[in-house]
């Protein structure tokens, strides 16, 4: 089957920009995974400025080009007949008569190997503000195959994403188990009829605060033993190891009161607030940004740390704080503030099985990662030959 390739300035042309003026449009927001999205379905409001004269308008099947663009921030509006879009995006209409399925030339403009030109082309030095001239994007050379075989290659990439759509669906319900299962073995918090006995923070843990590196120092180019957790490695419910740091033995020397081993808890206090992890054996031994704090048990035998560590992602704790697990929160949380923080505690033998079924609902969530990881490598691998012709 014959494939033509020719350039993106044969398939579309800048459209005639129109301002929103006072008319009242649907805001669109651009995002990586499912293009233009209503403003107020992502954000559960309208977050735009209350003056939009300045917006475009845009119709439907117009294309929409946002930025960076070599993350893929492009899609055609096919959400109504008109609404509007920041006035920093550009808006791109087909050529009359050209023969393309609006969802393929999607499809292909956010392929990996568009990406690839795109990121080779890009030119200022901010790296979230870099931009792509028109002409450049205008010559990006696009694979068109007769429109019966677009369609085609269209319905086979629709139900592979469709695939990855149920992947992520039924993520969402995986993470959501352990929360509804605390609710359900512990009940409420905040309810004051709760039967057992409370305590603090403080009262359970020692609250501990991390160490910053000495002035001027840095890393160990190669490895050593000793890591160095920061504030990005923390993610809720566990750490990321493989992009930790190493430091220098003089380094560890100076800051080797900082250590975090397993069975404490490490919770951000600068920065995106409130994130919360346990410790596990293999990082026994590193060491704690300054921007993070441990929480040290008094007596092992009173809590245990999985129990404990879902706890502080409550509302209930979350509230006494000042915060939302989650919210960018400028300045840094005290650590009296945690130590502060008033709970009921269960028996421990409540709080074990509790942790047994938690370990339970992580190991599904490692497989179906896994499996997320497999199906996103298919649909990359189905993208590259559906535009190379050997799909």
């Amino acid at each position: 089957m014959r494939t033509e390739r020719i350039e993106l300035g044969r398939i579309i042309t800048p459209a005639q920009v129109r301002r929103a003026g006072d008319r009242d449009y649907a805001v669109l927001s651009m995002t990586m995974r499912n293009g233009l999205v209503n403003q107020a379905d992502k954000f559960k409001k309208r977050i735009a400025s209350a003056d939009t004269a300045q917006y475009k308008v845009v119709e439907r099947n117009q294309l929409v080009v946002g930025f960076p663009i070599d993350e893929g921030v492009l899609a055609f509006q096919n959400l109504y007949d008109e609404a509007i879009v920041s006035p920093a995006y550009n808006i791109w209409n087909l050529h009359d008569g050209v023969s393309v399925d609006t969802k393929y030339l999607e499809l292909f403009l956010r392929s990996p190997g568009a990406l690839a030109f795109y990121a080779s082309r890009l030119r200022s030095t901010t790296a979230r503000r870099r931009s792509l001239p028109n002409d450049i994007f205008l010559s990006l050379l696009v694979p068109v195959p007769p429109l019966a075989e677009q369609e085609r290659l269209v319905k086979l990439l629709d139900e592979a994403d469709a695939l990855r759509k149920l992947r992520a669906q039924a993520d969402r319900r995986t993470a959501a188990l352990i929360p509804a299962l605390f609710h359900d073995m512990f009940g409420d918090p905040a309810n004051s009829h709760n039967p057992w006995p409370a305590v603090t923070i403080g009262d359970v843990c020692e609250v501990k605060g991390g160490k910053r590196l000495p002035k001027g120092d840095e890393y160990a180019d190669e490895p050593t033993p000793y890591r160095y957790v920061r504030i990005s490695d923390i993610h809720e419910g566990w750490i990321e190891e493989s992009g930790l740091r190493f430091l220098k033995p003089e380094t560890q020397r100076q800051i080797s009161r900082y250590t975090v081993r397993e069975g404490d808890l490490v919770i951000t206090i600068a920065g995106t607030i409130g994130v919360v992890a346990p410790v596990g054996a293999s990082l026994s031994g590193a060491n704690l940004t300054e921007n993070a704090a441990k929480l040290v048990p008094r007596d092992e035998g009173k809590y245990d740390t999985v129990f404990l560590s879902e706890l502080m992602r409550t509302s209930f704790v979350q509230d006494q704080i000042g915060l939302r697990t989650g919210q960018v929160t400028i300045g840094k949380l005290a650590l009296f503030r945690i130590e502060q923080i008033s709970f009921p505690l269960p028996p421990l033998s409540l709080q074990q099985q509790f942790a047994r079924r938690v370990t339970e609902i992580r190991a599904l969530e490692a497989a179906q990662a896994a499996s997320r990881l497999r199906l996103e490598a298919l649909f990359q691998s189905m993208l590259h030959r559906a535009f190379n012709g050997e799909l």
